[in-house]
C-alpha cells in the first residue's frame, strides 16, 4: 500500500533538490515516516544527474508544497530550519460568470453537503460599477451572469470591488476575513452563508508553466 508520492526532478540544475509536490495517505504516519523519507531524498538528490558537468554537490532540499503541507509540521524546526513565507500574486480574471459556470458541479455539490442543501434564490454581488448574480432552484445552480445594481433601491446581498471579490472565489481568504479586513467588502446573512459553503478557504500553491 502506498502512503505517500512525491514529484521529483529528472535531473539536477544547480545545489537543492526541488520537491514541487507530496500527496500522502489519510492513514499514513507522516511524523514518524520523515526521518526515513529525508535520507531517501538525500540519497536521491545526490545520485540525480546533473544538467552540466560543473553542477555543485548537493547541498539542500527545498520543498515547494503550499502553505499548509502537513510535511511541514512534521519536520519541525529542527529538520527544516529556514522558512521562506509565501507572497501574494496579483490575480486577474476577464469574465467571472464564465468562471463560476465552469466550476459549478463542484460549487452545487459543496452546496448539497451543507446546511443549505436545496437553497432556492438568489446571490447579488455589487461590484460597484457592475455586478454578479446567481440563481438557485432546489439547490441547483439556474444562472450566473453579470448583473447590473439598479441606481436607486439596490437589493444587492453584497458588495465588493471585483478584484477583492477575486480573495473569496479563488478561496483564498474566507468571507469572514474579507468582511474584517476591507471596510468596502460587505455582505448580509444569507451571502454569508452562501459564500461560506461556496467558496471555502482551501490551500493553494501557484506552478509556473515553464
Amino acid at each position: 500500500e502506498i502512503g505517500a508520492s512525491l514529484l521529483l526532478p529528472v535531473r539536477r540544475g544547480g545545489s537543492s533538490l526541488l520537491v514541487r509536490a507530496a500527496d500522502v495517505a489519510p492513514t499514513f504516519d507522516l511524523h514518524a515516516a520523515t526521518p526515513t523519507l529525508l535520507r531517501l531524498l538525500r540519497a536521491f538528490g545526490e545520485a540525480l544527474p546533473t544538467k552540466e558537468a560543473d553542477t555543485p554537490p548537493l547541498s539542500k532540499i527545498d520543498f515547494n508544497l503550499g502553505r499548509t503541507h502537513p510535511l511541514y509540521d512534521a519536520m519541525g524546526k529542527n529538520l527544516a530550519p529556514h522558512v521562506d513565507e509565501p507572497y501574494a500574486w496579483y490575480i486577474r480574471m476577464p469574465d467571472i460568470p464564465a468562471f463560476i459556470r465552469h466550476i459549478q458541479p463542484v460549487l452545487e455539490e459543496r452546496l448539497a453537503d451543507s446546511n443549505m442543501a436545496g437553497f432556492q434564490g438568489e446571490l447579488k454581488m455589487d461590484f460597484y460599477r457592475g455586478g454578479l448574480r446567481m440563481a438557485f432552484d432546489a439547490g441547483q445552480i439556474t444562472a450566473v451572469e453579470a448583473w447590473k445594481p439598479p441606481t436607486y433601491g439596490d437589493n444587492s446581498d453584497g458588495g465588493s470591488p471585483p478584484l477583492l471579490f477575486l480573495h473569496v472565489l479563488l478561496s483564498y481568504r474566507s468571507v469572514d476575513e474579507m468582511d474584517k479586513l476591507f471596510p468596502d467588502f460587505w455582505v448580509n446573512n444569507k451571502a454569508r452563508q452562501l459564500l461560506r459553503i461556496l467558496f471555502p478557504p482551501l490551500p493553494s500553491k501557484v506552478d509556473s508553466l515553464g
